[in-house]
């Protein structure tokens, strides 16, 4: 086998490269030659059986192929072909682009519950496909899953799959991986279409969850807990999992395969009623509109007011207690709490209070009305978040306050072009401006989950979704309520909803109260820009609105963007230094991501992508332009897909508490697979040598290049690592030899690496380079980057700034 591989040729295939290893065979991605297509081909092991097994194995594995090769359907990868080369069996699939759902769970950590289900909706349609055939997988799991570049899910090795009533593969031993195997089959007996099920239930299990049922530490130990420990139910490692689906993925790991589901169309049934709901009647509230809004209110009378920031009561009662903080400084750590807020409105506006005559918008008027003790007060009496036993609604509650919040900090962003008068109340305004939603998640939190779960299911507006489920929209009721607490009315109506096409008069001709609407608006449906992943629906919703608010606001094509990112970084920065716990949601993780990809210095001359001519006139007067940047034509996708998925796992680590050495790794990481590079290394300050040496790496030789002192000086010659750090500008180097470049690769560099080109991105933070990250190659052309991967690999560099940012500040 080794003489045929070395040749790089099997049968008529020209192998290209190794796909993936595992304990079966290798998978390889080759060229067929005389259809002249892609596929990937898996050779299987046999060299370590005796010759008379050897040739059994092989002839039952192609008598196998022979029955699958007739399966043709979406959800299954089809095996084109098999055969024999020098001793060895080999199988021909399809080759699909993508990534398996195993590589999209360990980037992702979990799956949506929605979209879990749908994945797993279409793959049981692949499965009663190949069942009624009389075919069965046997080793169903994630890996084993391929998702498309379409987001398709495709099952694909049916390398030991089994025809109903005969022998597979190896029928003398268990086939198959043992944590997706079912219980009956562990014990001996025969494998069913329940086997199946089973393993895509645990499929399922995994991608709610992130993790395996059951994770032992050896096979034996694995077998023995699926056969007789119970499952721990999906909900209790993730609680954003609901009830129903729950119920749906605990049947189908039923110990006994009689207790599941009767079969694929059985479980399709349940999940398409969980993922499809069909249009539900109020029943929460009673009648209508009017008993939902008399509903909320009742509990209200008799519950506290909706979740705040524990840390913002804290600092609110520590600057009451002192009596000697001024107003306005107390009144701008109120606005940072949505709860609060409201409740001092509320307050300061009932019927005791108006002999100060009308009604009170701002926090600073409520404040010196209340007077600071009857503000501590309000804020003792308000629940926290940690109080709730429902976990998920407390996240999803941290992540909804911290969007309301995020939606004021942009009124305040965009108010001064448009001259309204009272910044603070155009705050409020912002902030309440989806009042309903907040009260329903609080209130009404199961009606909330099976609204949201409608909307996203039919595509409909969460409004309209609302009033199927609880009578009345979001926007009615928080106006409802809003006119319960007497808030002014130019809060009030600052609350409705504006037509979907409708645009603003021009900022010069409207009122005060319609250029405050529209103010409200923009910002509420900005900030919904914030949690969406970049690509074609969050630039969809940006050009909306630029078309629809950009001549009232007077905006240039493109400042939304750059508002948003602003404001995502300032509101980042100001949350990490009050301490303010704004929890994990996809909210929060969103505004990570903006932060990182605006954070500092990143912003300015290391994220802009310095071109040749400003690197030669700024940097270093003689340097060629060889050493800028520069894109080339672009690359297998897969590169991007991996960058993509990198940045979001770190910024979902960002959201919440991380080890500043663990993000740099994942981030040295992420560059070293996605590009190829032959090494990446980290380089920080070392004080005694005055230079940033090199303490972590990865790739081939990174640990001798570390244990000989890969170091840069932080002072010295006019070389490209001293322009990098000094000037804090990304460079790239192609060939270190090339004549216009070679006098400015320094020797200690040529005396530790011989690698032929090599890019280097600074990690500034305050004018001061505080790190480096070094990588090379000496494959050509590999310093030639494709459209959009010098974003994607700056924004890792950003992310190390952020990373080390909060670090320091905590």
């Amino acid at each position: 086998m080794a003489a045929v591989l070395s040749a790089r040729r099997i049968g008529r295939f020209d192998i290209v490269s190794t796909l993936g290893r595992g304990a079966q065979g290798t998978v390889y991605l080759a060229h067929d030659t005389h259809l002249d297509r892609r596929v990937a081909l898996k050779t299987l092991r046999v060299d370590r059986m005796e010759e008379s097994a050897r040739q059994a194995q092989t002839g039952l594995m192609l008598s196998e192929a022979r029955i699958v090769g007739k399966l043709a359907h979406p959800n299954l990868v089809a095996l084109f072909d098999a055969g024999e080369e020098n001793g060895m069996p080999y199988l021909v699939f399809e080759y699909v682009e993508g990534q398996t759902l195993a590589d999209l769970i360990r980037t992702r950590r979990t799956i949506a519950p929605l979209e879990a289900a749908r994945l797993t909706i279409s793959l049981l349609s692949g499965i009663e496909y190949a069942h009624t055939a009389g075919v069965f997988h046997r080793d169903i799991k994630p890996a084993n899953i391929m998702i498309t570049r379409d987001g398709v899910p495709r099952l694909m090795d049916f390398g030991i799959a089994s025809r109903a009533g005969g022998a597979s593969t190896g029928e003398q031993s268990l086939s198959g991986t043992p944590g997706y195997m079912a219980p009956e089959y562990l014990g001996g007996g025969a494998f069913t279409p329940a086997c199946d099920l089973f393993a895509l239930g645990m499929v399922l299990y995994e991608m709610l969850t992130g993790a395996p049922a059951i994770q032992a530490g050896s096979a034996y130990q694995t077998m023995f807990a699926m056969t007789n420990e119970a499952f721990p139910r999906p909900s209790t490692r993730n609680p954003a999992i609901d009830e129903r689906l729950e119920a749906i993925v605990m049947q189908a790991l039923e110990k006994h395969p009689a207790a599941r589901f009767a079969g694929a169309s059985a479980m399709t049934a349940a999940l398409a009623g969980y993922a499809n709901p069909q249009p539900a009647v109020a029943q929460s509230a009673g009648a209508g509109a009017q008993g939902t809004l008399e509903f909320v209110l009742r509990r209200m009378r008799y519950k506290s007011d909706f979740p705040v920031l524990a840390s913002t009561i804290s600092s609110v009662n520590n600057m009451a207690n002192s009596e000697h903080e001024p107003t306005s400084a107390l009144a701008d750590n109120i606005l940072k709490d949505v709860s609060l807020t409201n409740k001092l409105l509320r307050m300061v506006n009932t019927a005791y209070f108006q002999q100060f005559g009308g009604s009170v918008s701002t926090v600073s008027r409520a404040v010196s009305i209340l007077g600071y003790q009857k503000v501590r007060n309000a804020a003792l009496s308000l629940m926290l978040f940690d109080h709730l036993q429902n976990k998920a609604q407390a996240a999803e509650l941290k992540d909804q306050v911290t969007a309301s919040y995020f939606s004021g900090v942009l009124s305040s962003e965009l108010v001064a072009g448009l001259g309204i008068r009272d910044a603070e109340e155009a705050f409020i305004c912002a902030m309440f401006h989806r009042l309903g939603r907040l009260l329903a998640t609080f209130y009404l939190h199961e009606e909330s989950g099976e609204i949201a779960r409608i909307a996203a299911a039919r595509g409909i507006e969460e409004d309209a979704a609302a009033v199927e489920v609880i009578g009345i929209s979001y926007a009615d009721l928080g106006l409802g309520v809003a006119r319960q607490w007497n808030f002014p009315e130019s809060i009030v109506a600052s609350m409705r909803p504006v037509a979907p096409r409708g645009a603003p008069a021009a900022a010069g001709r409207a009122s005060e109260g319609s250029r405050m609407h529209a103010l409200s608006d923009l910002s509420n449906r900005l900030a919904a820009a914030v949690s969406m992943p970049p690509g074609r629906a969050r630039e969809a919703l940006m050009k909306r609105l630029e078309a629809q608010y950009g001549k009232a606001f007077e905006l240039a094509d493109g400042q939304l963007e750059k508002i948003l990112g602003t404001a995502a970084r300032a509101f980042t920065e100001e949350a990490r230094a009050l301490g303010l716990a704004t929890g994990t949601g996809p909210f929060v993780a969103g505004l990570h991501a903006l932060a990182a990809a605006t954070c500092g210095e990143a912003a300015g001359a290391q994220g802009q992508g310095a071109s040749a001519a400003a690197i030669a006139e700024t940097l270093l007067d003689t340097v060629p332009t060889e050493v800028a940047l520069q894109d080339a034509p672009a690359s297998a996708d897969q590169r991007q897909n991996m960058l993509t998925a990198g940045i979001a796992d770190i910024t979902s680590t960002l959201a919440g508490e991380y080890q500043l050495n663990d993000v740099l790794r994942i981030i040295l990481e992420t560059m070293f697979r996605a590009i190829g590079f032959t090494r990446v290394l980290l380089c920080t300050r070392d004080p005694q040598t005055h230079s940033l040496r090199a303490r972590l790496g990865m790739g081939a030789g990174a640990e001798a290049i570390i244990q000989r002192g890969f170091s840069v000086p932080l002072e010295g010659s006019r070389d490209v690592f001293h322009a990098a750090i000094s000037k804090a500008v990304d460079i790239c180097i192609e060939d270190r030899d090339a004549e216009k470049i070679r006098a400015y690769v320094p020797d200690w560099y040529r005396n530790t690496v011989s690698a032929r080109g090599f890019v280097l991105f600074p990690v500034v933070i305050n004018n001061k380079a505080v790190a480096l990250i070094y990588a090379d190659g000496d494959a050509p052309g590999m310093m030639r980057f494709a459209n959009g991967e010098l974003n994607l690999l700056k924004t890792l560099r950003n992310q190390a700034i952020l990373a080390i940012r909060q670090k320091s500040a905590g």
